[in-house]
């Protein structure tokens, strides 16, 4: 009886031939194929040259095993290797960290104040003494900015009054320095119901002439202040300027009344 193969009997292998030896690229003695180093000059097979002394180093070798070069140009232009790399690497990580600091210790924030100097006549044919001097003092070394400023006799029945700054070119303070602002007084009105006649006018003017004659006036600065990065912000409370008593109020009556009631001194 005939022999029955199965046909998952094991197929021999065929044997992959050898590859022939190949020659040393350097002092051309026969290698096997695969080798990566000659066995007689020690040379390596796959390699480039160093940039420097012309050694034969592994292609990804970043330093010559020979010279000790970097072969990459920006290793080779940083003296001292990995140290000063490490060194410069850190000196850049601090100055990053106090740089910001630096820059707020040298930039010191607006630091506002104001004091009244007197009263000018309007240069532009106005009434005698109807604008308020005001000089601005900037102590800080980043500039400010003043909004507004207004007029309040509390007790007197003269209306808040908003004194527009008339030389607007004035109005930012540089750091370190000062400016005089002039404030119109135009804007000053009397409280309550307006008169409908002459002599209830008059009668106003009267009244309210002696209540300014025994009350004082307060005048507010509002002011944007820079902080230490250059932003401005509005000051939470507005600048409050001692005015003297006689002067301001010869100036309100004059814009009032028209002149000052009998037995006002």
């Amino acid at each position: 009886m005939p022999e029955t193969v199965s046909p998952y009997a094991a197929t021999p292998i065929a044997e992959v031939p050898r590859p022939p030896n190949r020659r040393c690229v350097v002092c051309a003695s026969e290698i096997e194929f695969e080798a990566k180093k000659c066995v007689k000059c020690s040379a390596l097979q796959e390699a480039k040259e160093c940039l420097v002394c012309a050694a034969r180093i592994p292609l990804r070798a970043e330093r010559c095993g020979s010279c000790s070069t970097f072969q990459r140009w920006l290793r080779r232009k940083i003296p001292g290797s990995e140290l000063v790399l490490t060194l410069l690497l850190s000196l850049i990580s601090v100055t990053t960290a106090i740089f910001p600091r630096v820059i707020a210790f040298v930039n010191r924030p607006s630091r506002t104040t104001a004091v009244f100097i007197g009263t000018v006549p309007d240069a532009g044919g106005g009434t005698s003494n109807d604008l308020f001097m005001v000089r601005v003092y900037n102590s800080g070394g980043l500039p400010s900015v003043v909004e507004r400023a207004r007029l309040q006799y509390p007790a007197a029945g003269v209306e808040p009054a908003a004194l527009p700054v008339v030389n607007v070119d004035q109005i930012e303070i540089p750091g370190n320095g000062k400016a005089d602002l002039k404030l119109d007084l135009e804007a000053l009105q009397i409280s309550g119901p307006p008169a409908k006649t002459m002599p209830e006018r008059n009668a106003a003017k009267a009244r309210v002439g002696e209540q300014i004659c025994k009350s004082s006036a307060a005048l507010q600065v509002w002011v944007k202040e820079r902080d230490r990065w250059g932003t401005l912000h509005a000051a939470g409370e507005p600048l409050r300027i001692t005015l003297p008593g006689k002067q301001i109020r010869d100036a309100v009556l004059q814009r009032i009344a028209g002149e000052a009631p009998k037995g006002c001194s």
